[in-house]
């Protein structure tokens, strides 16, 4: 299970953090109460591996007022606020007044990609049109938290992708005339979703037939481990799906070198899952292949296993 752990350590004391939103008069009157919060990631691996969160190099956030009517961080104007990842965990210190709730959102992302919309995180937008195919940078994070201030608090949050990983896994690559060489690969999905609601944890802004395009398989590094079984990686991509489960149709188009067509592959009604992995695995580059469908939780506790023949 791969997850990002946010520790807010707020500890109540006369002490001030210098702060322009307290200037700035944002905050209401009260005793103030100084906020550490620590954004810890998962283990920086030393090899290429998806799904790691090795790429996460920043955490957005936003503070808001307990109805949600009021954005105190940033303030309008301010434009986003965030705190670099350095070592495997993130910083941030704020000034929050005793007695009063407060609604957190937190994203963590790769900086570097610019296909999420984060000027307002309780709906951050995705521009389909800025991916491509196998692509682990794109991984993302996400958690809203409601917090009371009454005193010391040591608290552990748990951030999680808002998306669902769909991946094609082929059996062999390897036939009685030499490897199988892949060319360029396309995964087009029927449906999925352009907006992604934090506090409700839903996608909205349905897009039709997305295609996520690249050139050869997804790594060569690692194998895609699932039903029991071992599978060359042939494509990897993160999508944001309407709701929590969604079916979709699922078109795969494999360009193999010394073949003068693609294979090409149309699954109906594919079982997407937030923070779960959907795998189409099987002999994917035979005439008569026979593919199966598997739903994986690897990045939950929650066992889920649905099989398409």
């Amino acid at each position: 299970m791969k997850r990002f752990l946010i520790v807010l350590s707020l500890i109540a004391t006369a002490f001030v953090l210098g702060s322009c939103l307290e200037e700035g008069g944002v905050y209401p009157a009260g005793e103030e109460v100084p906020v550490v919060v620590t954004a810890e990631l998962p283990s920086v691996v030393t090899t290429k591996a998806f799904s790691k969160a090795e790429n996460v190099d920043v955490v957005y956030y936003e503070i808001w007022n307990e109805d949600w009517s009021r954005r105190l961080s940033p303030v309008a104007g301010e434009g986003k606020v965030s705190a670099q990842v350095e070592g495997n965990r993130a910083s941030i210190k704020l000034t929050l007044v005793k007695g009063f709730t407060y609604n957190m959102i937190f994203w963590a992302q790769d900086s570097s990609f610019d296909g999420y919309g984060v000027g307002d995180l309780r709906k951050v937008t995705v521009d389909y049109s800025k991916f491509k195919g196998n692509q682990d940078s794109y991984d993302a994070f996400y958690t809203v938290k409601k917090l009371t201030v009454k005193g010391t608090i040591d608290e552990t949050v748990s951030l999680r992708r808002p998306f669902a990983q769909l991946n094609f896994g082929a059996s062999v690559m390897e036939t009685s005339f030499g490897p199988i060489e892949l060319g360029k690969t396309e995964v087009k999905v029927s449906q999925l979703a352009t907006v992604f609601d934090t506090r409700l944890g839903m996608g909205e802004g349905q897009i039709k037939d997305v295609t996520f395009a690249a050139e050869g398989t997804a790594t060569d590094q690692e194998m895609l481990e699932t039903d029991g079984r071992t599978f060359h990686w042939i494509s990897m991509n993160y999508m944001l799906m309407m709701d929590d489960k969604d079916g979709v149709v699922v078109t795969g188009t494999f360009g193999v070198k010394g073949m003068d067509a693609p294979v090409t592959h149309v699954i109906h009604n594919v079982p997407l899952e937030k923070n779960h992995r959907t795998n189409i695995i099987g002999d994917l580059f035979t005439s008569n292949a026979s593919l199966k469908v598997v739903v994986d939780p690897v990045f939950e506790k929650s066992d889920v296993t649905v099989d398409i023949q």
